[in-house]
């Protein structure tokens, strides 16, 4: 091993420049991620140049002898600490006076976890980073913190056994950052989810720039290596360190601009783009030239400096507003500058200051002081969480309308091992199933009612979400393998275990708002494409769905079990929870919707339904619209509580309303 070729650590503005690529690319695409499909790889420029830093670091100081864990530790709270606190405050601060309880409360969670540094745990438990649900989550972006500190919880230790064989720690470092990137590859489509928020399939971005300080530290750099090798002219080694800094760039360029993580199994084979892109721009110097014209420019250098309080400010503030109300393009660009001009005071005041140590009676004190105060948001947001979101904070007339979200399947029993790896597949308690709800999510909110109104039977929810319960047909714009799982669920209802009643429960609008292929269908009618306009590809489209659904019951109805068809509820325009008044919004949406726009909204669920009730005689079909609507008018809200969970999902309430009718009609049509 090579002596380092310095033992001091270089200030590099170049990289303050990098850092203001990513965050601002982050920013973007949290605001506007229509123009900036790709800015989400911001975060793996992130997790590079800190693998090079703080690896640096390390290295410098075990080869001097002068490393220590407390140091390490101590220098790390320093960095991380005290935005992070004042964030979490701040979010916590203004929820109080202007969330839902089960919007508070679910804060609460993301504080206590985000404190925790273990966001990306229960989003991957969650699974829910680019779903719709995600612009409401306004702690969501702690995932990538989570994983950074968890990296350095670990890397440190690593390091220290592995210098005990310093000839071997490159090879070392690059076998752990394969098996990583391996991992990741071979997991990101078939687990998308847990290959995004977990740690080691996420490692080996923060091991690439442990390499890169290895080989800059000990071998001069990347370029330098190769000069070594086939003695390179300084004039040849000039122009390679350009070149590699332009294609870094390039490969930065195009993540940003032409990613996209609704086509892209991210991260994957795609994450190299902007990761060794990042490599390359670190790996040529500061006097490369696009190092030294674009990103030493004193405004980037700037950004770069108050990176991390402006990613920790501004998806909050996105995050609040959507929220609350819908965003304009002007209202998105203000909340930017604002996030800027407080991530500027952050940085100025909070964390200048607090590195200094000026007037600090001891360097512990600081320590003690900021874990103590990390410590104290986490437990904070543990006991909101238990208080249920604090639903007293609101006025009395808003006190009612609780979005209720007890009765989770997390309550539950698992279901049975052969439906592993479906999003539902639980048990209202121990026992043999007598009766199953399947589905999509609309069978999950069912499920809770069900569970709760009918306790003399053993219920089990199965299901995919955003997948309806059909056999031989593709729903193409879904992630889900829909026809996979939903074969494994039909697979199970009739088998020897299957349970006598079989309820069907989906979101009834599929014909209008999915794309459908039929290349399996059952009848042996043969492929059936849809690739139609108007009123006939709204028909086609109905068509394909109703052979899937009459596979389906033919498939259960033929082992003679009983089945149970539920129409879907009215699919509000507004949210339930836009019906109460908050404070800074005092617009309120109209809640009520005509009874005449839901009859002519349903027409094509109910031709389907007509015609399949011609083809099964026994076929019970259940519907819930005289429950929720009258002759004129459908009312969500009801004496101040919601029947709804969002536009179209029933709260526990609603659920538990539609369950007892439909759980009566059960009682009356079952031997």
């Amino acid at each position: 091993m090579s002596r380092p070729k310095s033992t001091r650590q270089e200030y590099r503005p170049d990289i303050d420049g990098l850092r203001a690529v990513a965050v601002l690319s982050v920013v973007a695409f949290h605001a506007f991620p229509d123009r900036v499909p790709g800015g989400f790889v911001g975060v793996d420029i992130f997790f590079v140049i800190s693998g090079f830093l703080i690896s640096s670091i390390i290295f410098k100081n075990l080869h001097q002898g002068t490393f220590s864990f407390s140091e390490f530790y101590r220098r790390r709270i320093k960095r991380i600490f005290p935005a992070l606190i004042i964030v979490l405050i701040a979010c916590l601060a203004f929820g109080w006076v202007s969330l839902l309880p089960d919007e508070y409360r679910q804060l609460a969670k993301q504080t206590a976890t985000g404190a925790a540094f273990s966001s990306n745990i229960e989003l991957w438990r969650e699974a829910a980073y680019f779903d719709t649900s995600s612009d409401h989550k306004p702690l969501l972006h702690l995932w990538s913190l989570g994983i950074e500190e968890q990296f350095y919880l670990i890397w440190p230790t690593c390091l220290v056994l592995l210098w005990k064989q310093k000839d071997r720690v490159l090879w070392a470092v690059g076998i752990l950052a394969g098996l990583s990137f391996a991992v990741n590859v071979s997991r990101v489509s078939s687990h998308t989810s847990s290959t995004f928020y977990l740690p080691f399939t996420r490692f080996w971005e923060l091991l690439l720039g442990c390499l890169l300080a290895y080989i800059t530290l000990f071998h001069g750099g990347f370029v330098a290596v190769l000069s070594n090798r086939w003695s390179l002219h300084p004039g040849v080694q000039s122009r390679l360190n350009n070149a590699f800094a332009f294609m870094g760039s390039l490969l930065i360029g195009a993540a940003i601009t032409l990613l996209n993580y609704k086509d892209r199994a991210f991260p994957g084979w795609w994450a190299l783009l902007p990761t060794v892109g990042s490599f390359f721009v670190i790996s040529a110097g500061p006097g490369a030239l696009v190092n030294r014209t674009v990103l030493r420019n004193r405004a980037m250098v700037l950004i770069g400096l108050i990176s991390y309080p402006l990613y920790l400010w501004h998806w909050p503030m996105l995050s609040f507003a959507r929220i609350l109300t819908t965003p304009t393009r002007t209202l998105k660009l203000t909340l930017i500058s604002v996030s800027i001009l407080l991530a500027w005071a952050t940085y100025r005041y909070v964390e200048v200051r607090i590195r200094a140590r000026g007037n600090w009676i001891s360097p512990r004190v600081d320590i003690v002081v900021l874990s103590t105060g990390l410590a104290f948001s986490c437990l904070l947001g543990v006991a909101l969480f238990s208080a249920k979101g604090v639903p007293g904070r609101l006025p009395a007339t808003n006190e009612a309308l609780i979005m209720d979200v007890s009765g989770s399947p997390a309550k539950y029993v698992d279901g049975p091992v052969k439906l592993k790896g479906l999003n539902l597949r639980v048990q209202s308690k121990m026992g043999r199933v007598d009766a199953a709800v399947v589905g999509d999510s609309h069978a999950e909110s069912l499920f809770r009612g069900l569970a709760a109104v009918d306790q003399g039977r053993t219920w089990l929810g199965i299901g995919n979400y955003s997948c309806p319960p059909t056999i031989g047909i593709t729903v193409e714009t879904d992630a889900s393998k829909c026809a996979e799982k939903m074969k494994q669920a039909f697979d199970y209802l009739t088998g020897p275990d299957g349970p006598d009643i079989v309820v069907f429960a989906f979101y009834g609008y599929y014909a209008e708002a999915t794309d459908f292929s039929a290349d399996h269908l059952l009848n042996g009618k043969g492929p059936s494409h849809i690739g139609l306009n108007g009123e006939r590809q709204q028909q086609a489209k109905e068509d394909v769905l109703f052979t899937g659904l009459e596979n389906a019951i033919g498939l259960v109805t033929g082992r003679r079990k009983q089945v149970y068809l539920v129409m879907d509820i009215p699919e509000l325009p507004f949210l339930p929870r836009d019906c109460v008044k908050r404070p800074f919004f005092t617009k309120l949406a109209n809640c009520h919707l005509e009874r005449s726009v839901v009859d002519q909204r349903q027409q094509g669920l109910r031709r389907i339904v007509k015609r399949l009730g011609s083809d099964f005689p026994t076929l019970e079909v259940f519907d819930p619209l005289p429950l929720l609507c009258d002759n004129s008018w459908c009312n969500p809200v009801v004496e101040g509580f919601s029947y709804y969970q969002d536009s179209h999902h029933l709260s526990l309430r609603g659920s538990e309303l539609v369950a007892r009718s439909l759980v009566g009609l059960i009682n009356r049509t079952t031997p």
